[in-house]
């Protein structure tokens, strides 16, 4: 339970500081008074330097039935925009209703894109400033397998 509440306490996670060389969620328990351990693997800096464009990102791992979701970028946290960003991962997810698994979409408006990737084994929705390169979908997919073991309960304990 003690790790359940340490974890809230430390979420949602904001990419652009898991990215930042003295981030405080990748720090070691060392430089934060020994009291609690890091939430992130630490990466090296400049490992992942489009995760800072991106406005929200989540990650869901059907087999484990969790999910992982980023926290919304600043400009983006009214009750308005915070709608739009999930209406229009809707929109992507009944784009692919009788697609095939694995598929995958991308929806573009004036100012943001939507991307949306389902796979047998994981589902991953990207929202970034229309503009910004897609090599971002890989960085955050590498980014979520490498910080797994830290973001997902696994193995689920049972009583």
């Amino acid at each position: 339970m003690e790790y359940i509440q340490e974890a809230i306490a430390k979420s949602p996670i904001d990419l652009s500081m898991s990215t930042a060389a003295e981030s405080p969620l990748a720090a070691s328990p060392e430089s934060r008074g020994g009291r609690r351990a890091a939430l992130l693997v630490p990466g090296s800096v400049g490992q992942w330097p489009l995760l800072d464009g991106i406005i929200h990102a989540a990650y869901y791992v059907p087999t484990l039935q969790q999910y992982f979701s980023s926290q919304i970028a600043e400009p983006y946290r009214s009750r308005q925009r915070v709608k739009m960003l999930f209406r229009n991962y809707g929109r992507c997810r009944q784009l692919m209703r009788t697609a095939k698994v694995p598929c995958q979409t991308c929806v573009a408006t004036n100012h943001e894109c939507f991307y949306v990737s389902m796979a047998a084994d994981y589902q991953l929705f990207l929202s970034v400033p229309r503009g910004i390169s897609t090599s971002v979908i890989a960085q955050f997919y590498h980014w979520v397998r490498t910080q797994e073991s830290h973001i997902f309960i696994n193995p689920i304990p049972t009583w």
